[in-house]
């Protein structure tokens, strides 16, 4: 007859297959556990996607990040709000990879998403769509690209890669 130790053997192997298997997935070769993206306003300002900072001396209520501009809700003076947008220059992927503005005539699009960047050196040819923003941390999917002739530029792959850094430029 087994002993008591022994005969729980069978159910602690289940026991660790099961929980083997409800393990998290890892994410995208893009994907890193980041700090909120920062967003760099022509002036030099850098602004957390999350926190509430200053842009000439007035408070930023609120950042957008659009597909390509960001904007930005100034308080007034008068008490109001003033809106102002800047073109996004270039995005740095959270692995430091930069991926310039593709600019605003025609491009590429997979998906139904236009190809807004393309990037440097990362493991993808560019960044498609808008930005997502949560918890102030911003992603945006790229794409890995493949040719061929009856095709021309093809999707191969599209994965999601966490922002680092936003820098806009003066319009």
């Amino acid at each position: 007859m087994p002993s008591p130790s022994t005969a729980l053997l069978p159910a602690l192997g289940l026991l660790a297959a099961l929980v083997a298997c409800a393990a998290p997935p890892k994410p995208s070769p893009g994907m890193a556990t980041a700090a909120a993206t920062m967003i760099e306003l022509p002036d030099g300002t850098a602004c957390r996607a999350d926190e509430a900072c200053t842009l000439d001396g007035r408070a930023v209520r609120r950042l957008d990040i659009g597909e390509l501009e960001v904007t930005v809700e100034l308080a007034d003076r008068d008490g109001g709000t003033e809106t102002l947008s800047f073109p996004i220059e270039r995005v740095e992927l959270a692995d430091g990879a930069q991926c310039p503005s593709a600019g605003q005539g025609a491009t590429l699009a997979f998906e139904g998403k236009r190809l807004n960047y393309t990037c440097l050196s990362a493991p993808v040819a560019g960044l498609i769509g808008g930005f997502d923003v949560t918890d102030g941390v911003a992603t945006a999917e790229g794409v890995v690209l493949g040719h061929s002739d009856g095709e021309g530029f093809t999707a191969e792959e599209i994965m999601m890669f966490t922002v680092g850094r936003v820098v806009t430029a003066a319009e």
